[in-house]
């Protein structure tokens, strides 16, 4: 009985500490949201640009705070700021980058969800949702894994 209260205490203590990491991953995701959003809206509405060139820019700007606050804060690495980490986070964010931007051409261009704010602001929300879960399942299990272990 005792064994079993203790593999109990360390599934739960477990799962607590995944759960804390999963809401400060959110949390920190808001302002990278907030960075990513603001970069998008500044580049699209009072300088044109076009929303597939706008949304890597914010997106990549937002990724370096991403990398700097998360490998600290959330997954709490103790390797140094330019490391195996930053490769593979840099890598990740660069195929995030490109799948983000092509995503938000085809549905901007491709399903003609473009050419309105709230047309524009609708393609940014979807594309942002599957960018975001993205990166946090690839950053938990491959970016900061070796962090963990």
């Amino acid at each position: 009985m005792g064994k079993d209260n203790g593999k109990n205490g360390f599934r739960r203590r477990k799962y607590r500490s995944e759960l804390w990491k999963l809401c400060k991953y959110l949390l920190v995701g808001v302002g990278n949201s907030a960075i990513d959003w603001g970069l998008f809206f500044l580049l699209t509405v009072p300088f044109s640009v076009a929303a597939w060139i706008a949304q890597p820019i914010g997106y990549i700007v937002a990724a370096i705070n991403s990398y700097a606050v998360n490998r600290k804060v959330t997954f709490g690495t103790t390797r140094r700021f330019f490391s195996a980490e930053l490769l593979r986070f840099s890598l990740l964010t660069a195929l995030t980058a490109a799948a983000s931007s092509l995503l938000m051409g085809f549905v901007t261009h491709g399903l003609g969800l473009s050419g309105t704010f709230w047309k524009d602001l609708a393609a940014k929300v979807g594309v942002t949702a599957f960018t975001s879960l993205l990166n946090f399942s690839l950053s938990r299990l491959w970016v900061f894994r070796s962090a963990e272990e």
